[in-house]
């Protein structure tokens, strides 16, 4: 046999094995979710305004209400309460106790800060230290 011959010979088995193979990988149970003919499909969609009927005014509205939505701040927490036992500790990575406090006391905020670790956990800064703000210890008060 000549070299090209093989070659070709060679590609063409190449190819029907990977078409064989994909055949097979997209007929059995690996994909989930997969539409049948028999499947309904329900989408929500958005309410159809014509092109003739779009003002510039509606368009803008939308645009702001998506950027109010996009830029709001998150609210600032003044208070806290300790949902079970809580220690408040010197500094942000808690390592030294300075007191421990019951379930239920209040505590003001003065603002926040990320441990210096590499999982840089959230802590509140109160009076006197730190506190976590992990919400299984302490949730927010109005």
């Amino acid at each position: 046999m000549k070299k090209w011959y093989k070659g070709i010979l060679a590609l063409a088995i190449v190819i029907s094995v990977g078409v064989a193979w994909n055949f097979v990988w997209s007929m059995s149970s690996h994909q989930k979710n997969i539409l049948s003919p028999s499947t309904s499909v329900r989408a929500d969609a958005a309410k159809y305004v014509k092109p003739s009927e779009m003002t510039h005014d509606s368009v803008l509205d939308q645009t702001n209400s998506e950027d109010q939505q996009l830029n709001s701040k998150p609210k600032t927490i003044k208070y806290v309460r300790a949902k079970t036992m809580i220690r408040r500790y010197e500094d942000v990575n808690l390592t030294k106790v300075v007191q421990a406090y019951q379930q239920g006391t209040v505590f003001t905020v003065k603002g926040w800060d990320y441990a210096h670790t590499a999982s840089g956990t959230k802590r509140y800064k109160v009076a006197g230290g730190y506190i976590t703000a992990n919400s299984k210890y302490v949730t927010a008060v109005k």
